[in-house]
């Protein structure tokens, strides 16, 4: 009897036990099912096949492009800055994005992220937008190594920002904002560039893009730095070499000389403040003529150096100058209207005219 009593706590011992372990393999499962549910399948612009979170709550981007990018449509996400915002930026910033930490990036001449600082705030994905092509892709996969954090590859061209809008709305789940940017940045694109189609060749004017301090450096027609030129049909006069990425190709005076342009687009406020009375400079119908228009740049550039999607605004500004007597773009309202949907803020007059007449 005694052993009977002793076989069947055994073997109840052994129901418990299995049910233990069934229990604990279900429990298993449910973690990994929670765990594969938490993560998804992405195909970025460059064809590369990623895993990335579910829920994005941070995303590191590696230049100014994306980062100016990911604050129109979610600046709650954004991890901080590749730089230092100046004084004159940070007054167009939400305040509680203005002392987000600064975490470099990988873009310009020779700058590298701050490898320690990115991996300190914890992004989920780290964002590489801009031209897609093989070095953009080779650098992603070698940050996606050095990281251990999905890169996602993605197109800041001029055409492709509406699709770009789209797929990083469904990512974050701002679907309804992605939407709205991204049907904007369609529809001024469009409009732009159905308006320039009518205009003859001849008739549309010959520019000049002059970089840095003195005016000496530029970009040639199909740098992604003058494509905002290039779509509002100006005719770009610098024959020179295309320098890849940075770009900034020099040129010489005697070769704008040459060419003459009918307009002068000026990159930095040092040459626009002495271009009108050097010397070597006056004797251009651009200068002559007083059409040197001076970038405005706040919170950033509307033309350039990002070129992100603060260049849509450049779309209006650009082809007003262009073809003012035929086009009549209201700027103004549509640099308010930019601002709004674009940096969550109400431009002020005052700020709009500083910037539109330097």
């Amino acid at each position: 009897m005694m052993n009977m009593k002793k076989t069947v706590r055994a073997i109840a011992i052994l129901l418990l036990l299995a049910l233990s372990v069934v229990s604990g393999c279900a429990r298993d499962n449910r973690d990994s099912s929670k765990g594969e549910a938490a993560h998804q399948e992405f195909t970025d612009a460059a064809g590369r096949n990623l895993t990335i979170p579910k829920d994005i709550k941070k995303v590191y981007c590696t230049s100014p492009i994306g980062t100016i990018f990911i604050y129109t449509l979610a600046p709650d996400r954004l991890a901080g800055w590749n730089y230092e915002l100046t004084p004159e930026e940070r007054e167009y910033i939400l305040p509680e994005y203005r002392g987000l930490p600064v975490l470099g990036g990988w873009f310009g001449k020779s700058n590298t992220g701050n490898a320690e600082e990115i991996l300190k705030v914890r992004p989920d994905i780290i964002l590489s937008m801009g031209t897609v092509d093989k070095s953009s892709i080779s650098s992603a996969d070698e940050i996606q190594k050095k990281m251990g954090i999905p890169v996602l590859v993605v197109d800041g061209s001029l055409t492709s920002l509406s699709k770009t809008y789209e797929t990083m709305g469904r990512l974050l789940g701002t679907e309804k904002k992605a939407k709205e940017l991204g049907s904007y940045c369609g529809e001024a694109l469009s409009w732009v560039t159905k308006a320039i189609a009518s205009i003859p060749e001849k008739e549309r004017p010959r520019v000049y893009y002059a970089e840095g301090p003195k005016g000496l450096l530029t970009d040639p027609k199909g740098s992604p730095h003058v494509e905002v030129l290039d779509v509002c049909g100006g005719v770009n006069v610098a024959e020179c070499p295309l320098k890849e990425g940075y770009g900034r190709t020099e040129v010489s005076i005697e070769q704008i000389m040459s060419w003459d342009p009918d307009i002068i687009i000026a990159g930095e406020s040092d040459f626009f403040a002495k271009v009108f009375d050097d010397p070597r400079w006056k004797g251009l119908k651009a200068v002559k003529e007083r059409r040197v228009y001076l970038i405005p740049r706040y919170p950033f550039n509307w033309f350039d150096r990002p070129p992100s999607v603060n260049r849509v605004m450049g779309l209006w500004w650009v082809s007003d100058f262009l073809q003012k007597d035929r086009l009549k773009i209201e700027v103004s309202r549509k640099a308010k209207e930019f601002y709004s949907k674009f940096y969550h803020m109400d431009l002020a007059e005052d700020r709009l005219n500083k910037m539109l007449n330097p």
